[in-house]
């Protein structure tokens, strides 16, 4: 009841399935059903409608013609399940969409269709077509139409100027019928093995003959062709440019034969792909090539490459490339953003040359020797490979997908000892492999790039020129050593003076540099597995910005030294698994809390590994926030644990030798968490628990407590952690999962 509805448009309604139209919209011009359930439509109620979209209508089947519809002009019926349609009552219809229509099999044309400009009839099944009875067709598109083995053209079409038969059967094509084409798609007719050229082409821009079998091409009769594609043209092997191509701007030749190449005849030429061209061994550049952006020879037989040809060089991609050896960079390549030099043999590399250089991939470069990076040529490097080259079994640099806050510098070295450098077997410097991990923020850039990979890229390694360079990184906050060598350790470490956080994880290191003593911004010192260090330095409260220190798996360490007291800023002390503390008579560990008592600032402290009891007067650690005490043979909690007033987190997991909780825990106001995680011993709470006022979190998992004090349901929102059986044997029959689905780890909310 809509008699002067003009424009109807249900675009995204993908669940309408019904148009109601019980009297006729004269005014209708524009209908828009895309992707509904509609399944019928009848145009003789709208016979001045100009334009109807059923693209994507998958249960379409019938399209109602009963009376001619002189204004219909845009028809798009793609992906429907129609199977014939007569176009005698839509005379002057100019575009029908049918691509994805898989189902149909049948276009009858009756009379002429004098202003049908765009046909696409990609993936139908349609047997026959004559375009006898489209004289003035611009766009034609018989893709993926299967079982097409022929395009019979009985007229001139003067006007046909787009024609895409991919993936179809046809083996030849004539364009003589065809004066004005522009555009001409065969991609993936396996059967194409002839292209005619009766006379020149002048109009054509784009030929894409790309998974074809044509082995040859001549384009003199195509001067004015922009874009030729004849990627995976298995069978092709030559290229003839008799005359000058001003035009050509794309060259594909990706998966050819072809085995070498002249670009005289293509100055304007932007982009040439021979990726995977095995038989392509020479690329001859007898004139600058101004305008070139974009080579790619991957894979080919390419042993060395002058660039000072192609001075505009966006992108050079040698990847695979296992006879190239030199690339010559004689100018300046200010455009230069991405090379690509995996698995090549390049043995030196100049990179002076790139100064807005983006990305650089040198993975599997084994004979790779050195670089030369003046500090400042790479100050626009987002991404840098070196993995697999001799001196880096790991190296990589990759800016793209770091946060935006991320804001400091951080480096982590891994050395290993390696037996002989295969390009210099004599040579008598220690032979180190590196695996390096290095971040910086996207937006700075302090030159430490250049300097890590400044002292060469072989295996051979000058301790000197090495200890230089990680002494001469700028703006680094983070650095970390790995290894088994202790010689890596940089003697003018105290020169980074931007350094905040240190750690070293070397197992035969014996002692400390004194220059670590010197590093005054440091805040946090972690020593890991350092096997055969027995002491640290006497001097240690020179380290004044000290925060934390982290002694981990340091089994052969014996003395912590008193002048820890006087660092004022420590707050996190963490000796975990030291296994020569618990030999430690009583009275040596006593002067280490008293050390750490008179620290205004400390928070944090962790004693994990065999160290048998706690120190008696721990309440002397007034300001500790959080305790962790994971000793395996610690038995009991020392009664002055209750003085300890602003303890906010005890963990005593896994300390499988616990008896019970005193009492008095319950005196510890603030305390929110309490893990007893695996204290397999402890089967019972304090009676007077529900004292704890601030607790928020309890972890009961591998306890033997199968029953809970009453005064703890005085804890509101206490969240109580165990195992099913645990809590359901507490007496709690509504539990929630940690990670939903897992059926793992439970709780309850009080």
């Amino acid at each position: 009841m809509t008699p002067h509805l003009e424009k109807l448009n249900l675009l995204g309604c993908y669940k309408f399935s019904e148009l109601q139209m019980s009297v006729a919209c004269p005014k209708l011009k524009f209908v828009n059903l895309y992707g509904s359930m509609v399944r019928n439509f009848n145009l003789g109620l709208t016979p001045n409608l100009e334009t109807l979209g059923l693209l994507g209508c998958k249960e379409f089947v019938k399209l109602h013609v009963p009376v001619k519809c002189p204004n219909l002009k845009f028809l798009h019926l793609a992906y429907s399940k129609m199977s014939n349609l007569n176009l005698g009552m839509i005379p002057h219809l100019e575009e029908l969409q049918f691509s994805g229509a898989g189902g149909f099999v049948e276009l009858l044309m009756p009379v002429e269709c004098p202003n049908l400009k765009s046909l696409n009839l990609n993936g139908s099944m349609v047997s026959n077509l004559n375009l006898g009875m489209t004289p003035h067709l611009e766009m034609l598109d018989l893709s993926n139409w299967t079982e097409f083995v022929e395009l019979e053209l009985p007229v001139e079409c003067k006007n046909l100027k787009s024609l895409n038969l991919s993936g179809s059967k046809v083996s030849k094509l004539n364009l003589g019928m065809t004066p004005h084409l522009e555009e001409l798609h065969l991609v993936g007719c396996n059967e194409f093995v002839e292209f005619n050229l009766p006379f020149e082409c002048r109009n054509l821009k784009s030929l894409n003959l790309s998974g074809s079998k044509v082995s040859n091409l001549n384009l003199g009769m195509t001067p004015h062709l922009e874009t030729l594609d004849l990627s995976k043209c298995n069978e092709f092997v030559e290229l003839y440019l008799p005359v000058e191509c001003p035009n050509l701007k794309s060259l594909n030749l990706s998966g050819s034969k072809v085995g070498n190449l002249n670009l005289r005849m293509t100055p304007h030429l932007q982009t040439l792909d021979l990726s995977k061209c095995n038989e392509f061994v020479e690329l001859h550049l007898p004139v600058e090539c101004l305008s070139l952006k974009f080579l790619y020879l991957c894979g080919s037989k390419v042993s060395k490459l002058n660039l000072g040809m192609t001075p505009h060089l966006e992108e050079l991609r040698l990847e695979g490339c296992n006879e190239f050896v030199e690339l010559h960079l004689p100018v300046e390549c200010s455009n230069f953003k991405f090379l690509d030099l995996r698995d090549t043999k390049v043995g030196n590399l100049n990179l002076g040359m790139t100064p807005h250089l983006e990305t650089l991939n040198l993975q599997g470069c084994y004979c790779l020797q050195k670089i030369h990076a003046p500090v400042g040529c790479l100050k626009k490097l987002v991404y840098l490979n070196l993995t697999g080259s001799l001196r880096f079994k790991h190296f990589l640099i990759d800016k793209r997908y770091l946060y935006p806050h991320f804001s400091m510098a951080k480096l982590e070295l891994t050395v290993e000892s390696v037996d002989i450098c295969p390009l210099h077997p004599n040579n008598n410097l220690p032979k180190f492999q590196f695996q390096c991990k290095y971040a910086e923020p996207v937006s700075s850039w302090s030159g430490n790039v250049e300097k890590l990979i400044s002292f060469g890229l072989c295996a051979c390694t000058n301790l000197e020129s090495f200890s230089s360079s990680i002494s001469g990184l700028q703006d680094l906050r983070e650095l970390t050593l790995n290894g088994s060598i202790s010689e890596v350790v940089p003697k003018d470490l105290w020169q980074i003076e931007s350094l905040e956080k240190l750690i070293l994880c070397l197992k035969e290191i014996k002692h400390l540099p004194n220059s670590i003593c010197m590093m005054k911004h440091l805040k946090s010192l972690e020593l890991k597995s350092c096997w055969l260090l027995e002491q640290l330095t006497m001097d240690f409260d020179r380290l004044q910005c000290l925060e934390e220190l982290r002694l981990t798996d340091c089994i052969q360490l014996r003395d912590i030294p008193n002048s820890v007291r006087n660092m004022k800023c420590l707050r996190h002390l963490h000796i975990s698994y030291c296994s020569q503390v618990k030999e430690l008579p009583k009275e040596n560990l006593e002067p280490l809390l008293s050390s750490i008592c008179g620290l205004q600032h400390f928070r944090e402290l962790t004693l994990e590994g065999g160290i048998p009891e706690v120190p008696k007067d721990l309440y002397r650690l007034e300001s500790l926030e959080k305790l962790s005490l994971r000793m395996e043979e610690l038995k009991h909690l020392p009664d002055s644990i209750c003085m300890m007033k602003y303890l906010k987190s005890l963990d005593l997991s896994y300390c499988r030798s616990l008896q019970d909780i005193p009492d008095n825990i319950c005196n510890l106001k603030c305390l929110e968490n309490l893990d007893l995680r695996q204290c397999i011993r402890v089967e019972n709470l304090p009676e007077e628990f529900g004292r704890l006022e601030s607790l928020k979190k309890i972890y009961i998992n591998g306890t033997g407590i199968r029953s809970l004090p009453q005064s703890i349901y005085q804890l509101k929102g206490l969240r109580i952690n165990g195992s099913r059986e645990e809590l359901k044997s507490c007496g709690f029959e509504s539990l929630k999962e940690v990670i939903p689905g897992f059926n793992l780890r439970w709780y309850v909310e009080l």
